[in-house]
């Protein structure tokens, strides 16, 4: 889920519970979610070198970023 942080994307998130996987462009973000027990990885639409780590797994993918 992209835009994870903001306020669709946590909604859904907490909707989605286990299945959702939380994407940040923020690492920092991404430590404090993977250390609160969400699933999460980082992916920076401007970096396309995220994308492959980041989609490892992945089937759906939800976008809520601005």
């Amino acid at each position: 889920m992209t835009g994870a942080s903001g306020n669709v994307g946590s909604a859904l998130i907490a909707l989605l519970d286990a299945e959702a996987v939380a994407a940040h462009r923020d690492p920092a973000k991404t430590a404090r979610a993977l250390e609160s027990g969400q699933p999460a990885v980082t992916l920076d639409l401007a970096k396309p070198e995220t994308l492959p780590p980041a989609s490892a797994g992945i089937d759906t993918v939800s976008c809520s970023a601005r």
